[in-house]
């Protein structure tokens, strides 16, 4: 499991005016929860969001120095401005690296299925799979291997290669993948 650091500052200050003024300074503002525990806001560089951007940020330790603590944690949300994409606030979970957690993990399909030459068509239906694990075990994502997919084949959560130490939360029956043949295109009467 990879970890990153970033300093965060304590805020007091709270309000869409307040928040405003701390993001023309290039701050970021953000909030620290857990179970049982105060939330905590906070403030972050700018520049640290970017730099968690530029790495798959979801599902990797991030380690919050906040008053003087060093708190491991996860994102738990990102809100982002739906016109510039900018980030707004962040939502980090404070996570106990003995206990287990619940995640999603995004699921991303690799090869290349040989049913599609012959005309038939992947279909992605599982894009993130819940699993509950210890920290320091969360996978950063799911690879599944299409290359042996023929027309009609499909791969299910039950055919993943998982590690033991990950306890799968969705239904082992649910299709990940298929390849199927497109519906064909202007039947006639006798045909329907």
């Amino acid at each position: 499991m990879e970890t990153y650091s970033i300093v965060a500052e304590k805020r007091e200050e709270t309000g869409k005016s307040a928040v405003r003024k701390l993001r023309v300074r290039g701050l970021i503002p953000a909030n620290l929860y857990g179970t049982g525990e105060k939330n905590r806001n906070f403030t972050i560089q700018q520049k640290d969001v970017i730099r968690l951007f530029a790495k798959e940020y979801e599902n990797i330790i991030i380690e919050l120095s906040l008053e003087g603590e060093t708190i491991p944690s996860i994102i738990k949300e990102i809100r982002k401005d739906v016109l510039t994409g900018k980030v707004l606030h962040i939502d980090f979970q404070h996570v106990q690296m003995g206990k287990p957690i619940k995640v999603q993990i995004p699921v991303h399909l690799k090869g290349v299925a040989p049913g599609v030459k012959v005309g038939g068509i992947v279909e992605h239906f599982l894009r993130d799979i819940g699993i509950e694990c210890l920290p320091k075990n969360i996978p950063s994502e799911i690879s599944v291997d299409i290359s042996a997919l023929n027309h009609g084949d499909a791969i299910h959560v039950s055919d993943l290669p998982i590690s033991e130490e990950i306890r799968i939360l969705d239904s082992l029956q649910t299709v990940i993948v298929s390849v199927v043949l497109p519906a064909k295109a202007g039947k006639t009467e006798t045909e329907v």
